[in-house]
C-alpha cells in the first residue's frame, strides 16, 4: 500500500504540470494524429501502416517519458518546466533512432496489449485477431490452452522487461543496456516484486472494473428514460469523469513505476545542472482547492449539458446506429424459437436465421447439415424428413430446443420482430423449389417490408430477385471481394476481420447497405459504427447498443474537436472516391 501512497503524493506533486501537458498533447492528438491515421488506415498500405505505427510509437515513449521527468524533478521541487521535459524527452528519442526501434515498438505494443487485456491495441485497433479466430480458439481445449500459453510468456516478458523505460529516461541507458539490466534487476528481487507486482495487478482489476461499471451504470439509466435530459446528463458526467481519469491513471502508473525502481534498484535519481530548486510551484489557490476545482468543472459540465439538452438535446439521432441482427437468435441453441424470443427481449431490430430444405423439401430453420454438433447423431438434414427432424433435440450448455419449419418462425416472429432470412446450400436441394417456397411463404405472411434474404451463392440471389424484384436480396461476400458493382444483390454481407474501409467507399458509391458478421465485442462494434456500417450482425445484441452508448459518450468527450474528424473524412472521400 505504501508504493500507492507515494504514487498518489508524487502526482499531487506536479498535478498542474501533468494537466497542462496533457491537454496539450490530446489536442495535437485530436487535431493532428487522428485524422492522418484515419486517412492512412483507408489507404490500407502495409508500409505507410507500419511507418506510421512506429512512429506512434515513439509519440507513447515520448510522452510517457515528458510525464516521467516531470513527476521525479517535480517531487524534488526542482523547476521544471515542460519546455525543459519536452526537449530532454526529444534527446532520448533520438537514441531510439533507427537501430532500437523496432524492438522499443514491441516491448510498447506488448504493453498496451496487456494492460488493455483483450488482444488489442490502443493506438492500432485494426491490429486485432479475428473473431472467427478467437472463437475457435476458445471454444477448443487445445487452442484455449494455446492463447493461456501465450498471454503468460507476454506477461512474463513484460515483467522481466518492467524497469527498461525508467532506466532510459531517468539513468540515460541505452535500450540495450537497460533490457540486460532490467532482467537482472527483476531476478535478484523476483519474490519482493512478485508480492508488490499482485497488489498492482489487482489495483489495475479494480480500476478497470469500475471504469467498466461507470459505462454500464451510465447505460442502464439511459435506458429506464426516452426523456433526453436525463440520458444526456448521464453520458454527460459518464464522459466527463472517464475524460478526468484519463489525466490520471497514466501519471500514477509512472509514479508507481517509479518508486518502485527506486526502492528496489537503491539508485537516486541524477538531476540535471541546467535546473534549479524551488519550494513553490504553482499558485497555493491551486494545490489547496484542487478537489473543489474538479468538483465544481463537473458540475459546471452537468448544468450546460442539462440547459443545452433541454432545448435540443446532445444526443445524435439513433438512426444514427447500425442496425442490430441477432445471429442466430441470442442466449438458447440456435436458430431456435427460444433464441428468437431472446432476441426480442434484447432489443434486437432483426434476427438472422438459417433456411435448408429437407429430404421432403421443407424448408426448416437450422445451419449445419450434418447434426452431429447440435443434436449428437450422425445424420444430415438432406437425409431427413420433417417429422424425422422434428424429433430431435438440440442442445448447447444448458439450453435445449427444437427444428423449426420457417413457417412456423414467420409465424412466431411476425409483428415482434424483422427477418434476415439466410438460404443455405446442402448441394441435394431442389433450388426451383426452395426459392418458389420461400416467396410463398414471405408473400402469404405480408412480409415484404419486414423482412430480408441473404446468400452467399450467385444463383440463389438471382433466382430470387428474378422471382419477386420487390424483395431485398442481399450477398454474403467472400474474404475481402471488391468490384462489388459486378456482383449480384441489394446489400452486401461482410464478414468483419475481412472489411476494409476501400469497401465500404464502393458500395456507398453505389447506394447499397453493407452488413458486418459476426461482431461480438464492444470495440468491434464501436468502431464499425464509426466507419459507418449499415448494420451489425451479433451473437451478443445488447454490447451492440452498450458500444453506441459509448460512442454518444465519445461524441459528448471531444466534441469541441469534431470538425477534424469532418475534415479527415471529406480529405477522405476526395481522395478515395
Amino acid at each position: 500500500m505504501n508504493v500507492f501512497i507515494q504514487g498518489w503524493k508524487t502526482v499531487q506533486i506536479s498535478f498542474w504540470n501533468i494537466v497542462l501537458f496533457e491537454v496539450l498533447m490530446k489536442l495535437c492528438a485530436l487535431l493532428l494524429v487522428i485524422p492522418i491515421f484515419s486517412i492512412l488506415i483507408t489507404s490500407f498500405q502495409f508500409p505507410t501502416l507500419l511507418g506510421f505505427g512506429l512512429f506512434l510509437t515513439l509519440i507513447v515513449f515520448f510522452t510517457s517519458a515528458v510525464l516521467l521527468m516531470l513527476l521525479v524533478y517535480g517531487e524534488k521541487k526542482y523547476r521544471v518546466s515542460i519546455g525543459w521535459a519536452i526537449r530532454s524527452a526529444f534527446s532520448i528519442v533520438g537514441h531510439l533512432i533507427p537501430y532500437a526501434i523496432l524492438v522499443y515498438g514491441w516491448y510498447v505494443m506488448t504493453l498496451l496489449i496487456l494492460s488493455l487485456l483483450g488482444g488489442t491495441s490502443f493506438f492500432l485497433p485494426f491490429m486485432t485477431i479475428p473473431p472467427f479466430i478467437m472463437n475457435d480458439l476458445l471454444h477448443s481445449g487445445g487452442g484455449l490452452l494455446v492463447f493461456i500459453i501465450a498471454y503468460l510468456v507476454l506477461f512474463f516478458l513484460m515483467i522481466r522487461y518492467v524497469f527498461v523505460f525508467p532506466m532510459i529516461v531517468l539513468d540515460r541507458k541505452t535500450f540495450w543496456q537497460a533490457t540486460r539490466e532490467s532482467s537482472i534487476l527483476v531476478k535478484k528481487n523476483r519474490k519482493i516484486l512478485f508480492k508488490k507486482g499482485l497488489s498492482i495487478l489487482f489495483f489495475m482489476l479494480f480500476i478497470f472494473v469500475f471504469i467498466k461499471s461507470i459505462s454500464f451504470f451510465s447505460y442502464w439509466l439511459t435506458t429506464l428514460t426516452e426523456q433526453k435530459l436525463w440520458s444526456s446528463l448521464a453520458i454527460s458526467v459518464q464522459a466527463q469523469l472517464v475524460y478526468a481519469g484519463s489525466f490520471l491513471l497514466t501519471p500514477f502508473y509512472l509514479a508507481i513505476l517509479i518508486h518502485l525502481y527506486r526502492e528496489i534498484s537503491g539508485v537516486p535519481t541524477v538531476v540535471q545542472d541546467d535546473i534549479t530548486r524551488k519550494e513553490k510551484r504553482w499558485s497555493p489557490f491551486f494545490h489547496k482547492h484542487v478537489y473543489k476545482l474538479m468538483i465544481a468543472y463537473l458540475l459546471v459540465i452537468i448544468t450546460i449539458t442539462g440547459y443545452v439538452s433541454s432545448i435540443s438535446g446532445p444526443l445524435p439521432d439513433d438512426n444514427d446506429r447500425p442496425i442490430i441482427m441477432a445471429h442466430r437468435g441470442y442466449l438458447g441453441v440456435e436458430n431456435t424459437i427460444e433464441a428468437i424470443q431472446n432476441s426480442i427481449d434484447a432489443k434486437a431490430e432483426y434476427v438472422e436465421i438459417d433456411v435448408m430444405q429437407t429430404k421432403d423439401k421443407e424448408l426448416v430453420v437450422i445451419h449445419d447439415n450434418h447434426l452431429e454438433r447440435l443434436a449428437g447423431v450422425d445424420l444430415h438434414v438432406h437425409e431427413a424428413t420433417l417429422e424425422e427432424l422434428q424429433q430431435l433435440t438440440l442442445s448447447v450448455g444448458s439450453f435445449t430446443g427444437k427444428i423449426s419449419t420457417l413457417k412456423e418462425v414467420i409465424q412466431y416472429a411476425k409483428g415482434k420482430i424483422k427477418l434476415n432470412i439466410e438460404i443455405k446450400l446442402h448441394g441435394h436441394e431442389d433450388k426451383e423449389a426452395v426459392v418458389t417456397r420461400l416467396i410463398q411463404l414471405i408473400n402469404e405472411n405480408e412480409l415484404q417490408q419486414v423482412s430480408i434474404i441473404q446468400s452467399s451463392h450467385h444463383t440463389i440471389v438471382r433466382k430470387i430477385k428474378n422471382a419477386d424484384p420487390n424483395l431485398q436480396v442481399g450477398y454474403i461476400t467472400f474474404a475481402s471481394q471488391t468490384k462489388l458493382k459486378e456482383l449480384p444483390g441489394d446489400f452486401f454481407v461482410v464478414e468483419e476481420y475481412s472489411l476494409k474501409p476501400s469497401q465500404l467507399v464502393e458500395a456507398k458509391k453505389l447506394n447499397k447497405p453493407v452488413y458486418v458478421w459476426t461482431v461480438n465485442l464492444p470495440d468491434q462494434a464501436y468502431l464499425l459504427s464509426n466507419m459507418g456500417v449499415d448494420a451489425i450482425i451479433t451473437d451478443y445484441p445488447p454490447l451492440v447498443y452498450l458500444a453506441h452508448h459509448d460512442k454518444l459518450e465519445e461524441n459528448i468527450r471531444y466534441n469541441p474537436f469534431q470538425i477534424t474528424t469532418k475534415i479527415a473524412k471529406s480529405i477522405q472521400t476526395w481522395l478515395f472516391l
